[in-house]
């Protein structure tokens, strides 16, 4: 029994080992050579692109106030001084409803790099630009504010990732066989509010769309990509394109980690640190998404961290330009490694095959997110795992049998002596008052015939002492 033990703490020392080691691993970082990336727009462009953004006063971008306004006409400008023409740049003005009392308004910047194709495919690129800066927490109290978060990381990087794309679209006079539209969402930094009024704005415009991608975060350590949990003909595409550039693009693993009870896509039953973005939405409705988020979840931390050393940044008053380069210097790398994904992936001559592809084959795996399944799978394991223990047990009881000590039979009583039966498994305790302490306490009982048992004889007289002299009497 005691080398089982061992086998088993040692079994379990290694598994302790490998562990440790897979959680301070990267294990969501690309097997390819990232040493000479191949970048579509270059760092000092995107980073200049951040800067502007962030002037004048747009550090303040809170939703459904005159600053978000403000940032969306500095966007809509932006557009224009592209090229592209006003037929093609629009403000999407809508409602959001807080409260009985409480209505705001904001706005969605588009902008489209059209085919010339009848009746063209559309894929969306898109990216929320609007903060928290001054959002109250209370929206009866307009003086309850959360805090003073600047945005620049979340998400002036995807705001200004997405400009730059769409101005390397126009300016390199792309031509494509399907229409992009670049979307900059008003009303998304803290919900899915403000894209869930553009959806609903598309009408029967939804069934050309056949992807989204979205820019999220970028400049945190890392830049993930993520398209479903299920295997998918762009997820594919997307690792191609990366790795032909070689961008350092990661992918979503279990250390993200994965929670379950949770669940954002429709047909995926959990939830990880990736899918908290808008590109869900998109998802719900049947059309293929890539989110592309900066972050680090190759941390032993269970939380959505971007970055090994200090706190999180987003969404608080610590998002500064200034922060965001002290503590994330590379950021420019990394929004043009997203920028460069995004641009070689639209530019792939298999890429409107593929996402056309998956969106006519949309997994349909909805019953793995209804809870009876998964009790049944619960009870299913918790079955095998009595099978397997009642195995177990009757293995090593059948090469282990237990030494057991038959029990003796036992008579006991108040100042007795104790004889045990040398033949048998009785012992005997005398519970009897005699005159003589040679005669049979257990008439009949083996061993027990006390007369001649010492090679002596029992003195005749019913006095046990007679041989003794009597003790010294007091004077």
């Amino acid at each position: 029994m005691k080398k089982i033990f061992g086998i088993l703490f040692m079994i379990l020392s290694i598994a302790a080992v490998c562990f440790t080691l897979v959680a301070c691993a990267d294990a969501g970082a690309p097997k390819y050579d990232t040493s000479d990336p191949q970048f579509d727009i270059s760092v000092e462009t995107l980073e200049n692109k951040l800067e502007d953004f962030l002037a004048d006063g747009r550090v303040d971008r809170t939703m459904g106030t005159e600053a978000e306004w403000h940032a969306a006409d500095y966007i809509e400008n932006e557009l224009l001084s592209y090229g592209y023409a006003e037929d093609d740049v629009d403000a999407i003005e809508f409602s959001v409803v807080v409260s009985s009392t409480s209505t705001f308004y904001s706005r969605h910047v588009t902008a489209v790099h059209r085919s010339g194709v009848p009746d063209a495919k559309n894929v969306i690129v898109g990216a929320y630009y609007d903060n928290c800066y001054a959002l109250p927490v209370d929206a009866d109290d307009p003086e309850s504010i959360l805090n003073y978060s600047n945005g620049a990381l979340a998400n002036g990087t995807g705001v200004a990732t997405l400009l730059a794309i769409a101005e390397y679209f126009k300016t390199n006079d792309l031509s494509l066989d399907f229409d992009v539209t670049f979307v900059f969402f008003g009303a998304s930094a803290t919900s899915n509010v403000g894209v869930s009024r553009f959806i609903d704005s598309l009408d029967d415009e939804i069934a050309n769309i056949v992807c989204m991608i979205e820019l999220d975060r970028i400049g945190a350590d890392n830049v993930y990509a993520f398209s479903d949990a299920r295997p998918t003909k762009r997820e594919e595409l997307f690792g191609r394109v990366a790795q032909e550039n070689k961008l350092n693009i990661y992918s979503v693993t279990q250390k993200s980690p994965y929670i379950t009870g949770m669940s954002a896509l429709n047909g995926v039953p959990y939830y990880h640190w990736a899918m908290g973005a808008l590109y869900p939405t998109f998802f719900n409705h049947g059309i293929p998404t890539l989110g592309i988020i900066g972050g680090n979840w190759e941390t032993f931390g269970f939380a959505d961290n971007e970055s090994y050393t200090g706190e999180n940044v987003a969404f608080t008053q610590y998002d500064t330009l200034e922060n965001l380069e002290r503590i994330h210097p590379d950021y420019g790398t990394k929004m043009a490694t997203a920028t460069t994904l995004v641009t070689k992936s639209l530019t792939d001559g298999q890429f409107l095959s593929v996402v056309t592809h998956d969106r006519a084959n949309f997994p349909n795996t909805d019953i793995l997110t209804k809870a009876w399944v998964w009790d049944l799978i619960v009870i299913g394991v918790l079955v095998l795992a009595a099978i397997g223990l009642t195995a177990v047990a009757a293995y090593l009881g059948k090469k282990y049998k237990p030494v057991t000590i038959p029990p003796k039979n036992i008579k006991m009583a108040v100042f007795g002596v104790d004889y045990e039966d040398k033949n048998s498994d009785n012992i005997y305790i005398d519970i009897k008052q005699v005159s003589n302490p040679f005669d049979d306490i257990f008439p009949g009982i083996p061993n027990n015939d006390r007369s001649g048992a010492q090679g002596g004889t029992a003195p005749d007289n019913n006095d046990p002492f007679s041989d003794y002299p009597d003790p010294p009497k007091d004077e």
